[in-house]
């Protein structure tokens, strides 16, 4: 999120240094996210690196030789940095090959072969599990749900039935949308909808009065939408605190552009 919101400082500035820092902040986001092995987050680089173009080439008012000449000082820095990085940290390529492939193994054995013994405690089965269950739930009550405290019983439930340790453990069912229509019914899903609708609107409302911070509002839009379809992120406090932060950054940024004459 806070590689976002640097690409909507672009707006303010585009010297060498600022372009440097977002460089360095991209490149550490990518960084943190391979060696993590975080398969969520793997959806939102090739946005984020689309995002960062696109913002460069809309910087200011310059002609197109002006701007591709920036995005190639953009873009060919972090390819060296990411390239030579490979080279020396070989575990930035490996450990996101390995976590895609034990990921695909288990869903082929969860959904294809039928053979859950081996991955009942996996993070693939535990979400597969919990959306299944999620689902059958919401079709006995679609309009009104079943409240937390009933979600948070039939958790349980379906641990108890997988004999899954890491099932137990968890509270929400790992999916931002199932989880608010299984809690509130179709109320609980429109607001889940909503504050991604919300995002969106604000994201078109800003490019007009700065288009970097457009299109860092509208990065985060993808992302949260993005990120919602494995996680409930909203159940934990420190993303709603790194996304309250993001989107301050965000429109602190926007500067609406006035006329010479319009000043008085």
């Amino acid at each position: 999120m806070l590689a976002f919101a640097q690409i909507a400082l672009l707006g303010q500035s585009v010297r060498a240094r600022d372009v440097a820092v977002t460089i360095l902040t991209l490149f550490l986001l990518l960084l943190s996210v391979l060696l993590t092995g975080a398969r969520g987050a793997y959806l939102a680089i090739p946005w984020l690196l689309v995002s960062a173009l696109w913002a460069l080439l809309l910087v200011g008012q310059r002609p197109v030789i002006q701007r591709l000449r920036l995005t190639m000082r953009f873009a060919v820095p972090l390819l060296v940095l990411t390239a030579i990085t490979v080279m020396l940290v070989p575990k930035v390529v490996n450990v996101p090959a390995q976590r895609l492939q034990m990921a695909l193994e288990e869903v082929q054995a969860t959904l294809v072969a039928g053979d859950t013994s081996s991955y009942v405690n996996s993070p693939v089965f535990v979400r597969i599990r919990f959306w299944q269950g999620s689902w059958e739930a919401i079709q006995q009550s679609p309009w009104l749900g079943h409240g937390r405290e009933r979600r948070m019983a039939m958790i349980q439930e379906w641990a108890e039935e997988a004999g899954s340790d890491e099932m137990r453990r968890h509270i929400h069912v790992h999916n931002e949308y199932l989880n608010g229509w299984l809690d509130h019914g179709l109320i609980g899903l429109v607001s889940t909808l909503c504050f991604m609708v919300g995002l969106f609107v604000t994201a078109a409302l800003a490019r007009r009065i700065n288009p970097q911070a457009g299109i860092g509002l509208l990065g985060i839009g993808v992302l949260h939408v993005l990120m919602s379809m494995t996680d409930t992120n909203t159940g934990t406090n420190n993303y709603g605190v790194m996304m309250s932060l993001s989107l301050a950054v965000m429109l602190l940024s926007l500067e609406r552009r006035r006329d010479p004459g319009a000043a008085s």
